[in-house]
């Protein structure tokens, strides 16, 4: 069983409106996400802090959880809500704001699972925390820094066997490496919907 984790949670103060619900043709980023992920993953959480948002989707596999920790939430926060309600081994953890999500990626990069903690892509010379593999060997150490007030996910990573798959090999092995851009402003969403 493979489980997929959205997280859904943030403002999106640079774009105007929650990114999640953006328009590409008649769906929105979130549909096109989660039906990518279908393609490999039997489970999908959905991390937010407004689960009433999220009430059109009816898909049985497609479940909808609120962030646990709510003040000051943060991205590590979210992750660790996700781990704590996945039932695998390893979770795949994406923002909700990639439009060109490519699930045979998500695959090259499960195929590292056995020999680390977290699996790691390189997008632009930097770590793409939020379209990568986790262990759920992560969650303790996760919480533990929550606790003591880290916010950063990055900076955990030197706590853990992580496998970063470098820009070079994507492009190698699928031609491209757009399957890791991030919608950040309008202008991102306006260049790439057209």
């Amino acid at each position: 069983m493979n489980n997929a984790i959205i997280l859904a949670g943030g403002e999106s103060s640079r774009v105007g409106e929650n990114k999640a619900f953006l328009k590409f043709g008649n769906k929105t980023l979130i549909e096109i996400i989660i039906d990518e992920l279908l393609k490999y993953f039997d489970n999908i959480s959905i991390i937010t802090l407004n689960i009433e948002e999220y009430s059109f989707i009816k898909n049985s596999k497609v479940k909808v959880f609120e962030d646990l920790i709510k003040d000051n939430a943060s991205v590590l926060e979210a992750i660790y809500t996700g781990l704590y309600y996945s039932n695998t081994e390893y979770s795949f953890i994406t923002s909700c704001d990639r439009p060109y999500i490519n699930i045979e990626l998500i695959k090259y990069l499960y195929s590292f699972t056995s020999d680390y903690d977290v699996i790691c892509p390189i997008y632009e010379f930097k770590a793409v925390s939020l379209h990568a593999v986790y262990s759920i060997k992560c969650l303790n150490l996760i919480k533990n820094k929550i606790d003591k007030g880290e916010k950063k996910i990055n900076k955990l990573f030197r706590n853990f066997n992580v496998k970063y798959v470098q820009e070079e090999e994507i492009i190698k092995q699928f031609g491209s490496s757009k399957h890791l851009f991030q919608i950040k402003t309008y202008l991102d969403y306006l260049l790439c919907k057209n």
